[in-house]
């Protein structure tokens, strides 16, 4: 008994020691590689930023503004509303300043790594380079890039985030700056420009005046376009139904709603109290001018059996739009609905 128990333990711990030689030399560093993509997929820009090679004074609100203009859908949609919808579609616009419709693969990651994986420590890893690529094919590169040089005209200024650069025979050097879209204002021979710049490696060279996102700014108009955008800018949360202009079988107002959440979900469900029937949708939504488009590929159609007493859920798979005319930031309406703000 005793040779066997010495056996059996040798054999445990031989085996535990296999383990964590496959663990250290075989898993350790893709699983941490893996790891770090996926913080960046999940939108954790946070964590992505206090992880990244970063050597320079910039902060994370710097790396924030840049996460914003590039990730954020509803910030793009007020841009555009402001300055290019006299230029271009909201669909072409979108499709070259959003990056939030795909995903990196730690291929399009370069890690600064330092130290190395063995028995008693563990490889040290960081971002130094996130290249990313949206569904229309623009590309850009997150991270610290350096030594960028920003060249303008005679006579003119020029604001980068919200920051205005010292310019000297007309070129204006920023010695650290992070990679990715930028928001710049530029003033030559007394008419002002707004403008998105796309900042992907060192020693980058930015003639500002022939950058194709250069808009004029009108200023007579922008606080017009200012009050659109409040009104387009519609609450997120729960819309409840306030009128039916149905003939007939109008729903319940008390249990028919809509939610819109903050991810771009939409949820529309409507309830006929006298069949005891409810209609369930879910899908996404946007905002196309002035009215809220609900697509759905999924619905559910709960009906009450009355001998039973039962319902019974009948789901399928579908290919639906519906359309709501957006009359302020509260109120949405269509010809059969009008639903309202709640919470």
């Amino acid at each position: 008994m005793f040779i066997t128990l010495i056996i059996t333990f040798s054999l445990f711990f031989f085996v535990l020691f296999l383990v964590y030689l496959i663990y250290c030399y075989a898993y350790y560093d893709e699983n941490k590689v893996n790891f770090y993509t996926e913080i960046f997929n999940k939108g954790q820009y946070k964590e992505v930023y206090e992880d990244l090679e970063n050597d320079s004074d910039l902060t994370y609100q710097d790396f924030s503004k840049v996460i914003k203009l590039m990730y954020d859908k509803g910030n793009l949609k007020n841009i555009y509303y402001l300055y290019y919808s006299d230029e271009m579609s909201l669909d072409d616009f979108i499709g070259i300043f959003y990056y939030g419709n795909s995903k990196v693969s730690s291929d399009d990651i370069v890690f600064k790594e330092e130290g190395i994986t063995n028995l008693v420590e563990r490889k040290d890893f960081s971002y130094k380079e996130i290249n990313v690529e949206n569904r229309d094919g623009y590309k850009s590169s997150l991270g610290l890039k350096r030594n960028i040089k920003f060249e303008v005209e005679n006579n003119s200024t020029l604001i980068l985030d919200d920051k205005e650069l010292v310019c000297i025979d007309n070129e204006c050097l920023v010695d650290s700056l992070f990679g990715g879209l930028h928001v710049i204002e530029y003033n030559s021979n007394d008419i002002d420009y707004y403008g998105i710049i796309n900042v992907w490696e060192d020693k980058q060279i930015i003639k500002i005046a022939q950058e194709n996102s250069l808009v004029k700014k009108n200023k007579a108009d922008e606080e017009e376009v200012v009050k659109v955008i409040e009104d387009l800018n519609l609450n997120k949360g729960k819309y409840e139904l306030k009128e039916c202009y149905l003939s007939s079988g109008c729903p319940s107002k008390k249990k028919s709603y809509i939610n819109l959440s903050e991810n771009g979900e939409a949820i529309f469900y409507t309830y006929i109290t006298l069949d005891q029937a409810g209609d369930y949708y879910k899908g996404t939504y946007l905002v196309e001018g002035e009215f809220l488009v609900l697509k759905f590929n999924n619905h559910i159609y709960t009906v009450f059996d009355y001998d039973t007493k039962q319902s019974t859920d009948i789901e399928a798979d579908v290919d639906i739009e519906f359309r709501f005319k957006i009359e302020d930031n509260k109120t949405i309406k269509n010809s059969d609905y009008l639903f309202e703000y709640s919470i």
